[in-house]
């Protein structure tokens, strides 16, 4: 792509300096300016349209990212709230049981 890019500035430049040294010895030498001016402004173009294009694909992939994460922050704040909860309150009530210690009574 910057190869490309770099094309339309030679050919500025040398219409540049045909104009320079003799501004007779090019006929079309201010059509040929006014074309490589037009193609590198056209490549200008095309390359602020492109990185305006990567640019909104990295946003976007971005705040879904960070809508992600936070989604799974919560839901492991409100899980690790809830185990606390549950632990500290009821570790002292005897008439709850977890499943395996009813598991454990069971058993002969």
């Amino acid at each position: 792509m910057l190869a490309n890019a770099r094309k339309p500035l030679e050919v500025l430049r040398r219409n540049i300096l045909l104009e320079e040294v003799d501004p007779d010895s090019n006929p079309d030498g201010n059509f040929s300016l006014q074309q490589g001016c037009s193609n590198l402004t056209l490549h200008v173009c095309k390359l602020v349209a492109s990185l305006a294009r990567q640019d909104c694909k990295f946003t976007t992939s971005l705040q879904n990212r960070r809508s992600t994460t936070r989604r799974i922050y919560s839901k492991l704040v409100a899980s690790s709230s809830w185990q606390t909860i549950a632990k500290t309150e009821y570790a002292d009530e005897a008439w709850i049981r977890s499943l395996d210690n009813l598991l454990c009574n069971l058993s002969p």
